[in-house]
Parts: structure tokens; C-alpha cells; sequence
């Protein structure tokens, strides 16, 4: 595995071969003081460098992983976040499993698509009972007010019992009374 250690020691040992021989090129443009110790300078400095980064490559090759490595490393990523996926999926679902507001809002909308005039449905902000009925299960008691197939507003009572799995709401029966 590449660590800031390795990092560094990839570093220290470039700096180590790199630099001095710098510093000799350095030096010998110092002492030839002309156009020749310019151009022996340039020369001297590309080499150096070339040879820091063949350093730095060989350096590298020892600490960088292999494809078979990286592949490992890359599954061992992808289970780490798949668990976290299903741990988060998990609390979320026990949250839902709990939460009897969530089951009165999905019990209206699963209510609105058996009636006649979905689009005039009226249910009261509050007014509605709940119990548990089971693990991820509530039964839900309240009313709706919506135009019936002749235009006038009736109150209809019903009793619903919603299950939360999958991430979803479903009905498992819903009984409509006057």
C-alpha cells in the first residue's frame, strides 16, 4: 500500500542521487565561464534530471501496487461501501418501520388512487388514528372528503393497513365506510 512514509523515502532517494550531481554541473559551469560552459551546464543539468527520474521511477515501481494488488485493494473499497450502503438502507428502514406519520401520508396517497375523483381528495391535517399492526405495519383510521361520480363532496371513513418494505410503501387492505 502507498504510504506518505514510502512517499517520502521515493523523495529523499531522488533528492539524494539528483542533487548532487546538480551540484557538479554546477560547478563545472562555474569554472568554464563561456558560451561552452552554458551549453556544458544545460547538458549536465538534463542529464541530472533524467537520471532523478529514472531514480524516481525505479523508487516508485517498489511502493505503487501491482494490478493484482489494486484490484484487491478496489473490491476490499467497494464491500466497504456496499456495507455501508446496506447499514444505511437498514437504519432507514427501521426509521420508516417506526414512523407512523410517514404510514398516514403513503395510506393517503395509496387511498387517493381508488377514488373516483382522485384530484378533489381531502384529508384532514391531523385526524387520524394509528396502531401497529406488525413488524413494519400500521393500521391507519381516518377520513377523506372527495367529490363522488355526481360532483358532490362526501366524507368517507376507511381503514387501511400500509407495510413498509423495499423502501415502499404497500397496501395490504383498505375498507372504505360512509
Amino acid at each position: 500500500m502507498v504510504t506518505i512514509t514510502s512517499l517520502i523515502s521515493v523523495a529523499v532517494g531522488i533528492s539524494a542521487i539528483g542533487l548532487p550531481i546538480l551540484g557538479l554541473c554546477w560547478l563545472l559551469a562555474t569554472l568554464a565561464r563561456s558560451a561552452n560552459g552554458k551549453k556544458m551546464f544545460r547538458n549536465c543539468t538534463l542529464t541530472a534530471l533524467g537520471i532523478m527520474i529514472v531514480a524516481g521511477a525505479l523508487s516508485a515501481s517498489d511502493i505503487l501496487p501491482n494490478s493484482q494488488e489494486f484490484a484487491a485493494l478496489k473490491r476490499e473499497e467497494e464491500a466497504q461501501e456496499a456495507a455501508l450502503k446496506r447499514k444505511e438502507e437498514a437504519q432507514e428502514a427501521a426509521k420508516m418501520c417506526n414512523d407512523h406519520i410517514a404510514a398516514y401520508v403513503a395510506t393517503q396517497q395509496l387511498v387517493k388512487l381508488r377514488l373516483r375523483s382522485p384530484a378533489s381528495a381531502d384529508f384532514p391535517l391531523a385526524d387520524f388514528r394509528h396502531a401497529k399492526a406488525g413488524p413494519c405495519k400500521f393500521a391507519i383510521n381516518s377520513y377523506v372528503d372527495s367529490q363522488n361520480g355526481f360532483g358532490a363532496m362526501i366524507r368517507s371513513y376507511y381503514s387501511a393497513v400500509v407495510e413498509h418494505a423495499s423502501g415502499r410503501w404497500s397496501l395490504v387492505s383498505l375498507e372504505f365506510s360512509s
